[in-house]
């Protein structure tokens, strides 16, 4: 497999559309493959020039757009695919540039924010949006006893449009450090590890969370539910939480943990993401003030 990769990067990089524009149509009927579809984008743009990234992006839309008029998928699907690379390939080429994960996650961040001011111009409430969603999906069970009031509705599809913000963060973010880590693997051992444990934000971003919370909670842009100053916060909390995990994942590597103590984390994330998920998010944000590494390491 690796010497596969390893060929289209090197010696066939004009090839690389088919693989990334297949993957892209697979992914549509199993989401969970698009994950690895950006991955693949990031690996291109993290190992090959600006050139090579614009001809492999422009020539699996191509393709793409070959089988969207084949199988009548509509214009909609290049949107997507567009809206998929874009912040892959730009966050990857930063990161080739810098070497720092900390330019290439606000980079993806930004992308997530001018994405949620696109769906905020398209819809009339953001509440309602998603008020009617939770309904629809609610009304496909037939158990009575799911009968929620209106105050609960609110409360719940509050939640629904937090995660989804996390959801399409992490999914970039995450298939970012897929292909790093991969590239690693195949260039550079140990270059992974190296950049992810040194990743901190700035101590500004500390203070912009900080901020943004309290705004909130004051409403001071509409209900926080649903406010411009809460999906910022939720994004900002979203950077916070891989900060954490790298100070985590720091100390682990400090003090020799094996690696059960991870995926135990891991699996607790899974289980408690509101409580385990808020503790590393802290972990992150004290880690701008106190240097927790350094702490760690003496």
């Amino acid at each position: 497999m690796q010497r596969l990769v390893r060929l289209f990067i090197e010696r066939r990089p004009f090839l690389s559309p088919f693989p990334i524009a297949l993957s892209f149509l697979l992914g549509l009927m199993i989401r969970p493959l698009l994950i690895f579809n950006a991955s693949m984008i990031s690996l291109v743009a993290l190992s090959c020039d600006r050139k090579e990234v614009s001809r492999a992006i422009a020539g699996s839309l191509v393709i793409v757009a070959f089988f969207s008029f084949l199988l009548s998928l509509g214009p909609s699907t290049l949107l997507f695919a567009l809206g998929l690379w874009l912040p892959a390939a730009s966050a990857a080429v930063l990161h080739r540039a810098h070497r720092d994960f900390y330019y290439s996650f606000l980079t993806l961040t930004v992308f997530v924010f001018i994405y949620l001011c696109f769906f905020r111009l398209s819809v009339e409430s953001v509440q309602i949006f998603w008020t009617d969603r939770v309904t629809t999906f609610l009304s496909n069970f037939p158990v009575t006893e799911l009968n929620l009031s209106e105050a609960e509705l609110v409360i719940v599809s509050g939640q629904v449009h937090i995660w989804s913000i996390l959801l399409i963060q992490f999914f970039l973010i995450s298939s970012l450090l897929i292909s790093r880590w991969y590239q690693s693997k195949l260039y550079n051992p140990g270059g992974f590890s190296q950049e992810f444990l040194s990743f901190k934000l700035p101590k500004f971003l500390a203070l912009l969370l900080t901020s943004c919370l309290l705004l909130n909670v004051l409403e001071f842009l509409g209900p926080r539910d649903f406010s411009v100053l809460g999906d910022i916060s939720v994004m900002l909390m979203g950077l916070f939480f891989f900060h954490g995990l790298s100070v985590i994942h720091f100390t682990g590597r400090e003090n020799k943990l094996a690696r059960g103590w991870f995926t135990a984390l891991y699996i607790l994330v899974l289980l408690l993401p509101q409580l385990v998920g808020l503790v590393i998010i802290i972990t992150g944000i004290l880690d701008c003030f106190i240097n927790l590494r350094n702490r760690t390491s003496s």
